[in-house]
């Protein structure tokens, strides 16, 4: 297993209703859980950046960076 260190920048725009927010915001912390449980995330930080931007960096395990792109690309958050 490779260790990768991830930086999502997430920016809502500001026409999505604040409920899809949540709900997509609640189905993320669902999916990392899974990640964490399953030994790929490691750890998260999170940093705010103001008006609807943050930064999330994330350490992740993988076999391989295809593995991480697959896993990356199934988070709720992802688009």
């Amino acid at each position: 297993m490779m260790e990768f260190l991830v930086q999502f920048d997430v920016d809502v725009p500001d026409d999505v209703a604040e409920s899809e927010v949540d709900d997509r915001e609640r189905a993320e912390a669902a999916a990392a859980e899974t990640l964490a449980d399953e030994g790929h995330l490691v750890r998260l930080w999170k940093a705010s950046g103001g008006t609807g931007r943050t930064t999330v960096l994330g350490l992740y395990r993988a076999g391989s960076e295809a593995e991480l792109d697959g896993l990356l690309g199934a988070l709720p958050l992802y688009e």
